[in-house]
Order: C-alpha cells, then structure tokens, then sequence
C-alpha cells in the first residue's frame, strides 16, 4: 500500500473542446474551428495538480472498460497519480464532457457514464487511512455520507468540494448530516447559493457555517475568495492572469495548492493565497487538467512580491520540484 499525501474520491472524465463559429443549424454539418481533448473531472485536476505541486496523490474513481478508459489511465499514470484504485466499471463507457466554444459564454454536454457507479464499497479503509487528507469532488450523497463517516472515524481531515453533483443534482435534504463531518468545505459561490438558497452571500456563508464544518472556505471566480473560520470573514481579492485562456479545473488547482499550504503546516490564509496564486496560473492554460507546476507557482510568487510567503513554502519544501 503506497503512502500518499492526498486521496481524491470522484470523477474521471475525457473532456473534448469543440471551438464553432456558431452553433449548427438542424441536418446542417458545419466545419469546427479547433479541437482539443484532455482529462477532466474534479477529482482527476485535483490530483494532477497535487502531483504538480509535488505532493504524492492517488485517485478513487471509475472508469469505463474501453479505449477512453485505457487512455485516461496512462495519462493519469504519466502525471504521477496512484491509480491503484481506479476501476473499470464493465459495460460502462468512461465519463465525457464536452464544451462548444463559440467565442461566449460555452455550452457544455456531459455524460456521467461510469463515474455513476462509483459506490460506498469503492472507499478502501486501508487506502484512505495511508492518505494525510482526503478530497471528495461531485461525488453523490451516499459515496460522500459513507466518506465522511469514514475520515471521521479514521481521524483524517476530509475536504468536500460538492461541485454540480451535490449541489445542483443531488442536494442534501439536510446538509449538517453532510458538511457537519467535513473538516475543510470548498464550495464556490454558485454552488453555495444553491445549496443555501440564499442570495446574499454573507447569509449564506453564515448559514453554511451553522451545519458545522471546521473551515470554510468559498471561491468566488473573479471575486477572489472568502475564508471563515467561525470567528472571521476574510476576503481575499483574485488576481488577474496575463493571459486568459480557461476557467476549467481552476477551482481544482485553488484546491490542491489549498491543500498543499495546510499540509505543510501554512496557516489558512496564506493556504488561500497559494490557492489564488495557482489558480490563476491555471487560468492562463486551456485543458481542465493543465496544471502548473511547483516551480512556475515560486516564480509567480516572486514575481508578485509575496516573498514572505515564498518563503515559507521554500522553507517547507525545500528548493526541489
């Protein structure tokens, strides 16, 4: 059984971008502008993030048997994911998502496939206990009650991030069941609203706070962040990339570097500023799963004068990638 840093619990996808001048007319066979495929779902950018930064990840998930399947795997193996624990769903064809990009806001079509199966019964104890903190991503409410119940009896701190699934699929009909276990949860402001059914932000964080997690933790897209503790809300402003290429798998990367800063004993702050940093370095990359690395995160750091925290993660990591 490897020792690994972090365990992801969710989704493996094949994303395929599609860039259209328009979208096709009815019978009409129109000509695409671009095309580009990569790995995508929560989990997965999670994990390949991780690996970025230099942690030791691994992935609990499901897969297809077929030829997608066979290529997420290897792609995950190159990144440096433990895959041990990603299993072929047979008869099920491997999660796809696909984006039409016409110029504006995209359209996306996604099919679950065999992400749909993962179950309870895929949470190995022994795998999850050699991890120092675990990531459940839109996972469905009985992988992510049995999740939860089971980081909490392993004593091992659970970061819950509900993406699509919990919060617009499958809500909980009461969330302190749910969140109340979670150590760190990671919604973004969409997700949190809908969860809540508030408008105001604030309420809801407050709201969201009252189920009981120990942090929380809220991305805001362009807003930034906001980080509360219980005692404080703090509100920390977005950066803005040099060069705008893709929102996809940026909440992911917040999340690994996130993790990254709590792991090496940073405090939440400077957590979510290494999160900020990082995510918007993924913005400057198109492909969900296209991740920075270690060394362009130090870099960037340098470059915005955050040398104290630089610093610090110098400090704990050493000069290595």
């Amino acid at each position: 059984m490897p020792k690994l840093d972090v365990v992801a619990v969710g989704n493996v996808n094949i994303d395929i971008t599609i860039k259209l001048s328009r979208l096709p007319r009815p019978e009409e066979k129109l000509l695409a502008e671009g095309f580009s495929m990569s790995l995508g779902g929560a989990a997965t950018n999670f994990s390949i993030a991780c690996a970025k930064l230099g942690l030791s990840p691994g992935l609990i998930a499901r897969v297809g048997s077929g030829l997608l399947a066979r290529m997420a795997l290897e792609a995950l193996r190159g990144a440096g994911v433990d895959v041990s624990h990603v299993r072929p769903q047979p008869g099920a064809q491997t999660g796809l998502a696909l984006m039409l990009d016409i110029g504006g806001p995209a359209s996306f079509l996604c099919f679950r496939g065999a992400n749909a199966s993962l179950s309870p019964s895929d949470l190995d104890e022994q795998y999850i206990s050699s991890a120092r903190l675990v990531l459940g991503a839109s996972i469905s409410m009985p992988v992510a009650m049995a999740l939860a119940r089971l980081c909490s009896r392993l004593g091992k701190p659970l970061m819950l991030d509900p993406g699509g699934v919990l919060a617009f699929h499958e809500p909980p009909a009461r969330p302190s069941e749910l969140v109340g276990a979670v150590s760190i949860f990671t919604p973004n402001k969409v997700e949190l609203l809908r969860l809540t059914g508030l408008k105001e932000l604030r309420e809801a964080i407050e709201l969201a706070w009252s189920w009981g997690p120990k942090l929380l933790v809220v991305k805001a897209g362009p807003e930034g962040c906001f980080v509360f503790d219980g005692s404080s809300l703090e509100h920390l402003p977005a950066l803005e990339p040099r060069k705008f290429m893709s929102s996809a798998g940026a909440g992911d990367a917040f999340n690994a570097a996130f993790a990254l800063g709590m792991l090496i004993g940073l405090s939440t702050l400077d957590s979510a500023r290494l999160g900020i940093a990082f995510a918007t370095l993924k913005l400057e990359r198109e492909g969900a799963s296209n991740m920075p690395t270690l060394e362009e995160l130090r870099a960037f750091l340098a470059k915005l004068g955050w040398l104290e925290l630089l610093g610090k993660l110098n400090k704990h990591l050493g000069h290595k990638a």
